[in-house]
């Protein structure tokens, strides 16, 4: 149908020069029930490093509590 979704949201780590490639881990991927369904943007539980930035000026990672229910459109 064209459109389009975000399928990932990652944060980048560091650059590794050994193999000339940026480290990133995934915070949010979209999890499809089958063919149709349009998907649903999920937490992966990892907390990112900013979250303490965050934190610093005042705000709160969102997703620190056990909220496994927790999902994203």
């Amino acid at each position: 149908d064209g459109r389009r979704v975000v399928t990932h949201i990652s944060e980048v780590l560091d650059y590794n020069m050994a193999e000339s490639k940026y480290e990133i881990r995934d915070l949010f991927t979209r999890e499809y029930k089958d063919a149709d369904d349009g998907g649903t943007l999920v937490r992966t539980g990892v907390r990112p490093r900013f979250a303490e930035t965050l934190e610093e000026h005042g705000c709160a990672w969102p997703f620190d509590e056990e909220r496994t229910s927790r999902r994203l459109s």
